[in-house]
C-alpha cells in the first residue's frame, strides 16, 4: 500500500479547486518508475489533477508549500533529510492549517 496524506482544507481556500472539484496531488518518491506508474494511475480519472512530482523530501517540502495540494502521495522510506514521517512533522509545524491523514488511519 503507497501512504498517502490527505493536506485539511486546502481547496478550501483555493476557489479553482473548490469550484471544479478537482483533487490536486503531489507525488515524492524517489524512484522515477514509481512517479511515473502513479501519476499513470491517478490522471486516469477525471477529478485528479498531479500538480507536481519531487524525488527528495527537501524538494517535496517545497512544492507542499508553493502549490498547497489537496493530497501528498509520499514514500515514507526516502533516503534524504530523515524519513518521511519526520518530513511531514516538520511540514505540520511549518503549516498549521495543514492536517496529516494516512492510509493507515483510514
Amino acid at each position: 500500500m503507497v501512504p498517502f496524506f490527505r493536506l485539511a482544507s486546502v481547496s478550501d481556500s483555493e476557489p479553482d479547486a473548490k469550484m471544479t472539484g478537482t483533487i490536486r496531488i503531489v507525488l515524492a518518491d524517489d524512484h522515477a518508475a514509481m512517479r511515473q506508474s502513479l501519476r499513470a494511475l491517478l490522471e486516469g480519472e477525471a477529478d485528479i489533477e498531479v500538480i507536481a512530482e519531487t524525488n527528495s523530501l527537501q524538494a517535496m517540502m517545497g512544492q507542499v508549500r508553493a502549490r498547497k495540494p489537496d493530497v501528498l502521495v509520499l514514500d515514507l522510506g526516502m533516503p534524504d533529510r530523515g524519513s518521511g514521517i519526520k518530513a511531514l512533522d516538520r511540514l505540520s509545524r511549518k503549516e498549521p492549517a495543514m492536517s496529516n491523514r494516512g492510509a493507515h488511519d483510514e
